[in-house]
């Protein structure tokens, strides 16, 4: 049997390459693709996030509203406390909107050296997505309560 025929496919042995067949122009271009297409994702991504957390921030004011409705004077759990009070304060609202827009503009600025403005990008990512899953998982509570006592 000929050693091709053990082969997966047409995927080449990478000890049959020699240092010459390695074209670094290639590599170089294969790496910039890669690289502005996990740029574009982180920034879709964070995008995404930021709209949801407007909206889950802007549904904080709705759901005290229904719970002073619907729950009167029962106390609610002090994780909602926290994220009600967190829904008065704009500043947050400003962090929500105004972080994302500032380091996609780092991003710009420093597009030939990303580092920074990209590890800025993906901890605000996580930070969108912590508020996101805190917001939710504490306004479901009392809302469950609600909905069970009608």
């Amino acid at each position: 049997m000929r050693q091709e025929e053990f082969r997966i496919g047409n995927v080449p042995d990478p000890a049959e390459f020699s240092e010459l067949d390695i074209n670094p122009a290639h590599l170089a271009h294969e790496v910039r693709n890669l690289r502005r297409l996990v740029i574009a994702m982180l920034v879709l991504a964070l995008v995404g996030l930021t709209l949801a957390s407007l909206h889950s921030f802007f549904s904080i004011v709705r759901h005290e509203q229904i719970f002073q409705e619907m729950l009167g004077p029962t106390p609610l759990p002090a994780a909602t406390q926290i994220t009600l009070r967190i829904g008065s304060f704009p500043i947050v609202l400003y962090a929500i909107a105004l972080l994302p827009i500032a380091s996609m503009v780092w991003l710009w600025l420093e597009r030939h050296r990303p580092a920074a403005p990209v590890f800025a990008m993906f901890c605000l990512c996580v930070l969108l997505m912590l508020f996101l899953i805190w917001t939710q998982m504490t306004l479901a509570f009392p809302m469950q309560q609600i909905v069970t006592s009608l």
